[in-house]
């Protein structure tokens, strides 16, 4: 990607207020490049490790990384424009894997932004989640398209009726009246976002611990706790 994109996007950086860095780990980035065709590595990589497959991808922070470094040093502003992750089904998983995502991949964001700063390299100013709800196709051949693998479709925290997925809901083991009134797992993500950076990825992931283990606590009283 450098090698190809990186001189060319360089040579006209200065038409350009802010680069926003579009970023889908899991999603449109997968590992099947390379020795064997993508078709094979699709099959060996992503879709006979399942689970185990995703949470690599979830925090595969190196592409990002790259490009980031590089936009910063030329003296622009950037920003993570987009991320996120599908509930097309089977194939993708369904809003609980979409809820993981946002967790799993934001924690080790903010990691990778821990390290960013004392490096001295400069942080992305905004963070973009795609997408709030999901937009149906309306031609004949988005409709086919979205019964299909193919990543394009069904992005949205929200369905296309606007009834929310899990990532903005609460607790998955409170009933569902309780859960959509209570504080939603992406409100928690963004005040983990938003709260003071610590001075080192060690001190991050002890404070990640922290919180995981209250998580927890609030979980074993919801459920002990009658609604």
């Amino acid at each position: 990607m450098s090698g190809h994109f990186f001189p060319k996007l360089k040579t006209i950086s200065d038409k350009f207020d802010k680069v926003a860095i579009d970023y889908y780990p899991g999603g449109w980035q997968r590992p099947i490049s390379g020795e064997g065709g993508k078709i094979v590595n699709l099959v060996k990589r992503v879709i006979l490790p399942g689970k185990a497959a995703y949470k690599e991808m979830f925090v595969e922070m190196d592409l990002f990384k790259e490009t980031a470094e590089e936009v910063a040093s030329w003296g622009k502003q950037y920003e993570l424009g987009e991320t996120g992750f599908p509930t097309k089904g089977a194939f993708w998983g369904d809003e609980q894997r979409q809820r993981y995502f946002y967790d799993s991949f934001f924690r080790h964001f903010k990691h990778l932004m821990v390290d960013f700063k004392a490096r001295g390299v400069p942080l992305p100013d905004k963070l973009g989640f795609y997408q709030a709800q999901n937009e149906p196709p309306r031609n004949f051949i988005g409709k086919l398209m979205r019964k299909t693998p193919y990543p394009e479709f069904d992005w949205g925290m929200r369905d296309e009726k606007g009834k929310r997925r899990a990532i903005l809901q609460g607790s998955l083991r409170a009933p569902e009246q309780v859960r959509a009134s209570q504080e939603s797992r992406l409100s928690r993500i963004i005040h983990y976002m938003k709260s003071p950076m610590r001075e080192s990825q060690v001190l991050e992931k002890q404070q990640d611990q922290q919180e995981l283990q209250q998580v927890r606590e609030e979980l074993a009283h919801e459920v002990k706790s009658p609604h």
